[in-house]
């Protein structure tokens, strides 16, 4: 998940430090400047940041599939990050806070990359990073370079949209949904055709993610569409197996918004679009919130089998082996739950809402609410299991609890990953791993009685 830690990209926010200028790199669209940079090993790189890869997505773009940036005249100006995609902040998300629309973060014009290669690179592999955040917050600006270009590699940092301006979806052809994941191989296609200029080798590059980033990693594995973009992956905390991954809800996800914006429901998916395409960006955005009812779960604003881009239920495009053969790496951290755990031990209304309330927030807590003909049959019985069947004490049972959430929300789903994916890959290799170490550099730092992260 997002919030334990971004496993090799450094965190830190450092600012852009202008020293001497980058080579001006022409792209199939433009040229564009950059700077130059040093790594925290003292390597000398070049940066572009905030590179559009596709047409903004406002007005008549806004919930449409993502268009191919246009060609400009002169030198683009590379050395800015790019603003995040309009969102939710997750610090006030997992504070429980409720932001108006005025205080959201970022912009809907948010289709950039950014690209670090080495000094006198050339024909050197690459990494395409896809950021988590529960596909409502999260951007490049969290990702910089300075630990991982010690390396002779480039590296891609790209950017998608989020929550209701992403996965919003009438479950038809008007709004289709998957917005975000088409942006991501939209970017994954821009590398394929321009990151020669940039000294990659674009049949050297590995996506790689974490939470939801890592989702979005294994639905390209799975999605016809991205088949040839990329020739291994790397997947840090979560799967498209994962509860938080899919959602089956869009339709009335979109109804719920339309009503609270004023938008017409009777009158067809058509008519529905057109007033989404006028409404206020941040007020679209901010409804996302009302979809979290305890902490940030349940997880609706996410991808949909739609026929197209995800074919089929991910689990049965696994075990069939309908999908892109590549080599493997996934893991997770020895602690994943440990977020929700330290959520209920410093907000006593998550423990109360499930004491008062277990048949509706049980199933909620553990994203299984659409899972079962018995929801909180099958909560009950996963809370028994790891806490037996006294009262709920979140100090006491801290360790039980972090576990619970690990392996229900990232653990179990990816055990099922390692098995398939070793049982269809035959000529491809699959690695597994378990993170332990407690780094200096975490998402979050949370009491290590609580656990590693």
């Amino acid at each position: 998940m997002k919030f334990q830690v971004a496993v090799v990209l450094s965190v830190l926010m450092t600012v852009v430090v202008l020293g001497d200028e980058a080579p001006v790199v022409a792209t199939l669209e433009g040229r564009i400047s950059g700077v130059l940079e040093k790594s925290t090993n003292n390597k000398v790189f070049y940066s572009y940041y905030s590179i559009p890869f596709a047409m903004p997505p406002l007005g008549s773009l806004r919930l449409k599939d993502p268009v191919p940036a246009k060609p400009w005249e002169g030198v683009l100006n590379g050395s800015v990050l790019p603003e995040m995609c309009l969102q939710v902040p997750f610090v006030d998300t997992v504070a429980g806070v409720k932001l108006p629309p005025r205080d959201l973060a970022g912009s809907e014009d948010c289709l950039f990359l950014n690209v670090f290669t080495p000094k006198d690179a050339a024909e050197l592999p690459i990494i395409v990073y896809i950021h988590g955040g529960g596909y409502f917050s999260g951007g490049a600006r969290e990702y910089l370079p300075h630990v991982l270009l010690n390396h002779d590699i480039v590296l891609v940092v790209l950017q998608y949209r989020l929550g209701t301006l992403g996965f919003l979806s009438t479950e038809d052809s008007v709004i289709p949904g998957n917005f975000g994941l088409k942006d991501q191989t939209l970017a994954l296609q821009w590398v394929q055709k321009n990151i020669h200029n940039f000294g990659g080798d674009k049949s050297k590059v590995t996506i790689m993610g974490q939470s939801a980033g890592a989702a979005s990693v294994h639905y390209h594995i799975l999605s016809p569409k991205s088949s040839g973009l990329f020739a291994r992956a790397i997947m840090h905390s979560g799967t498209a197996l994962s509860s938080w991954a899919l959602t089956r809800t869009h339709r009335a996800q979109a109804m719920y918004v339309a009503e609270n914006l004023g938008c017409p429901t009777l009158e067809g998916s058509e008519a529905l679009l057109k007033c989404l395409q006028a409404a206020d960006a941040p007020a679209l955005a901010a409804l996302a919130q009302d979809f979290f009812k305890w902490f940030i779960l349940p997880m609706t604003l996410s991808p949909r089998v739609d026929g197209d881009f995800v074919p089929d239920e991910p689990g049965l495009l696994l075990r069939e082996g309908r999908y892109t053969k590549v080599d493997l790496l996934a893991g997770a951290v020895s602690q994943e739950g440990a977020m929700f755990t330290h959520a209920m031990l410093a907000n006593e209304d998550l423990v109360s809402a499930l004491e008062s309330n277990f048949r509706t927030n049980g199933p909620l807590s553990l994203q299984c609410h659409t899972e079962s003909n018995d929801p909180a049959g099958m909560a009950l019985q996963v809370y028994q299991y790891y806490l037996g069947q006294g009262k709920l004490n979140p100090l006491a049972q801290s360790e039980q609890l972090t576990q619970m959430f690990s392996d229900r929300l990232v653990k179990v789903d990816l055990e099922q990953l390692m098995l398939q994916q070793a049982r269809q890959s035959i000529n491809t290799t699959t690695f597994r791993y378990l993170l332990t170490h407690r780094a200096q550099l975490s998402f979050a730092d949370f009491n290590t009685q609580i656990g590693l992260h």
